[in-house]
């Protein structure tokens, strides 16, 4: 199959940007959840994108194939993440019980990747970029469980995420929630970065951080309108 087949954005569901978009400086999101299914987008910006592919984390030839693809070209059809997930069996949504991580463009220090695996893509190495993208997401899921037992402490994380859930659940009884997302914005920030969670094996842990994530795209959402 051509690799360009993968792609799920089509001109069925193209859209049209109300503003002008740098194609070529799109930077990569990952999706990743428990089953080992992969969302792969190439994001012009938070809203739109111009490829999304879905494979698994032990596809590796396949996520080779993509990574290399898309570091040497710029399709050109352009959709937004909702419109484009239509094409996938998941809830866009759902996407708030994915990990979630970016990959960006570098253009500086013989670097010329940025990748959330620890580790940056040099410019003499660019042949081998697609197997170091595959071998690291073959990896990752098991990474993530592993980082969940340090941070859980046998459980006992459950009652510091009660608290946090208490915390931002007391914004949406005020008339205006949106009033109250600057107060917990560092709260929100330090646990975004332990998205990692959702790869925990004790069904609380993540059932709270997921339910914590939501109600802060929530607030967000409310404050985004209010500004």
């Amino acid at each position: 199959m051509s690799i360009q087949k993968q792609n799920l954005v089509t001109t069925e569901n193209a859209a049209s940007p109300p503003y002008a978009l740098n194609l070529s400086e799109t930077f990569l999101r990952l999706y990743l959840n428990r089953d080992g299914d992969l969302l792969l987008f190439s994001m012009a910006d938070n809203t739109y994108i111009n490829w999304l592919s879905l494979t698994k984390t032990t596809d590796m030839a396949e996520n080779e194939a993509i990574f290399t693809y898309l570091s040497e070209n710029t399709p050109d059809i352009v959709s937004t993440v909702k419109l484009a997930m239509a094409s996938t069996p998941f809830d866009y949504l759902g996407l708030d019980e994915w990990y979630e991580a970016d990959l960006f463009r570098r253009h500086s220090g013989g670097k010329v990747w940025q990748t959330p695996f620890g580790h940056a893509y040099s410019a003499n190495d660019m042949h081998n970029h697609g197997k170091y993208f595959a071998r690291s997401l073959y990896n990752l899921p098991a990474e993530l469980t592993a980082q969940c037992r340090f941070r859980e402490a046998d459980g006992a994380y459950a009652a510091v995420l009660d608290w946090c859930l208490r915390e931002i659940n007391t914004a949406f009884t005020d008339e205006c929630p949106a009033h109250h997302y600057e107060r917990v914005e560092k709260l929100v920030q330090m646990l975004h970065r332990e998205r990692y969670l959702l790869f925990s094996e004790r069904p609380l842990i993540r059932e709270r951080y997921a339910a914590f994530m939501s109600k802060a795209s929530s607030l967000y959402d409310l404050y985004a309108d209010l500004i």
